[in-house]
């Protein structure tokens, strides 16, 4: 008989949802927000309609799952005439219909197969998996996936949730939205049963760095990261936009193309004189791509405002100004003639803004000018990425300017990495470089226009000024 009530919050409801629909999930929470009891809840109602066959309840060590697991169980399964079979190498619920649950700790002994710990041979339907950001990566996700196998007794397929605390490189997210899994995002607020007084008790506790990263779920750059300027809070106190922002066609758009060798990345920044602000709010990074296919892709969603008159119907995006590195230089002159079917070109018709400065090119200095518009010396941010984008990018598993604001970092000297996060941050500080560039002693900007001519083609003009 069971005697548990399930009443679940946001969170558990949306991955309720996904369960029932077969759609696996990964999951980023901030404290108490109900992450421990969506997986019993999960356990229960996932165990219910699969009997007779077998899961997994997995975490990092012993004491988590004696202080957070067991309780969870024994409320909900317990509670619903599940059966305790425990022993000191093997943790086991069983329910009324044959449904066996294991408790696994998974940690991997120094040298050591990822894949070769515990639960050998398992045949799972689902597997729940906690405290993800303790777990070794990729070797768990590589011993979870060969164990989840087994369909439900109506073909409903094996499934799986990740759970873990929020941080920038959340290995288990990337996993699952790799596979087409559901990501979830909350903040600690999501849990009616969290109180006021517990969220106060910890803003008094943590700094505000970590409070923002725990509880608000936005989490921070790391040590040593190269955008500490940047925010991931709300505009205007952060640098991301609130939901609904939109480019509008008169909006002066500069393109910013870091060619690559063979892996491109392509920035799309707009100005709004309403909001005052630069705003990041398309990319692009394909793999393997040469000039003629990015030009191709950039036509295909925009085209040049000096030749509008030989623009296709419908066209809402225009390019006033493209710039990039002179390392891409003859990608560059291809750029720079006209489109193909207008003259004799096979471009953009946008001549590009190369750094060719050698000073200019160091990348502390490009970072400098950026880390400026993302937050100056007076705290004013007119540096911002679209929230769409931004969530976007922190849950894909491409290369995404939101994945390298976040991950990348200084190594050594003048380099920075991962080499894999370079691309789209090189990008914005080519548009920094040809847009925002001071010096200590006379300060000179270069500014937006929408003004572009047939003669220019494209060039960017200049204004004294103070940068803002």
């Amino acid at each position: 008989m069971c005697n548990v009530s399930i009443v679940p919050n946001v969170l558990q409801r949306a991955a309720i949802d996904c369960a029932l629909i077969g759609q696996s999930v990964t999951v980023m929470g901030g404290f108490n927000c109900g992450k421990s009891t969506m997986l019993a809840q999960l356990a229960l109602l996932l165990g219910r309609a699969r009997p007779g066959l077998q899961s997994a309840w997995v975490t990092d060590t012993a004491p988590h799952a004696e202080r957070i697991i067991m309780p969870m169980a024994k409320h909900y399964l317990g509670g619903a005439g599940w059966i305790y079979r425990g022993r000191q190498e093997q943790k086991i619920w069983v329910s009324p219909a044959g449904h066996e649950l294991f408790l696994l700790i998974y940690r991997v002994p120094e040298g050591r197969d990822p894949q070769d710990v515990g639960g050998q041979g398992a045949n799972l339907t689902f597997l729940l998996a906690d405290e993800c950001q303790q777990l070794q990566w990729p070797g768990f996700h590589q011993f979870a996936m060969g164990r989840v196998r087994v369909p439900g007794p109506n073909g409903e397929p094996p499934w799986a949730c990740y759970v873990g605390l929020p941080r920038w490189d959340a290995p288990w997210v990337e996993a699952g939205v790799s596979l087409g899994w559901k990501y979830l995002r909350c903040s600690s607020h999501i849990n009616p049963a969290t109180s006021r007084e517990y969220i106060e008790r910890l803003r008094a506790t943590y700094s505000r760095e970590d409070f923002d990263e725990k509880v608000l779920a936005r989490p921070r750059a790391p040590e040593g990261a190269v955008w500490k300027a940047w925010s991931p809070q709300a505009w205007p106190a952060g640098n991301v936009l609130a939901p609904g922002w939109t480019h509008r066609p008169e909006m002066s758009t500069a393109l910013s193309v870091d060619f690559g060798s063979s892996n491109p990345a392509l920035l799309w920044i707009a100005h709004d004189p309403d909001l005052g602000v630069d705003v990041i709010f398309d990319e692009s990074a394909p793999m393997n791509a040469g000039i003629d296919e990015i030009v191709a892709s950039v036509l295909s969603r925009a085209w040049p405002r000096q030749y509008s008159a030989e623009a296709p119907a419908g066209t809402g995006r225009w390019i006033d100004y493209v710039c990039g590195d002179p390392a891409g230089a003859l990608d560059a002159r291809v750029l720079g003639q006209s489109p193909e079917g207008v003259g004799l070109g096979r471009g953009l018709g946008v001549r590009p803004i190369l750094t060719t400065d050698p000073a200019k090119r160091l990348r502390r200095e490009g970072v400098r000018r950026v880390s400026a518009r993302m937050c100056s010396a007076a705290g004013d941010r007119r540096l911002a990425i679209t929230d769409e984008l931004w969530r976007r990018g922190l849950s894909s598993s491409g290369r995404t300017i939101a994945k390298s604001i976040g991950g990348l970092a200084w190594t050594a000297g003048d380099i920075y990495g991962p080499k894999a996060l370079t691309h789209l941050s090189d990008a914005l500080r080519y548009w920094g470089i040809a847009f925002w560039w001071y010096d200590s002693e006379r300060v000179e900007t270069l500014e937006f226009s929408a003004r572009v001519s047939r003669k220019t083609q494209g060039g960017a003009r200049w204004k004294r000024g103070t940068a803002r």
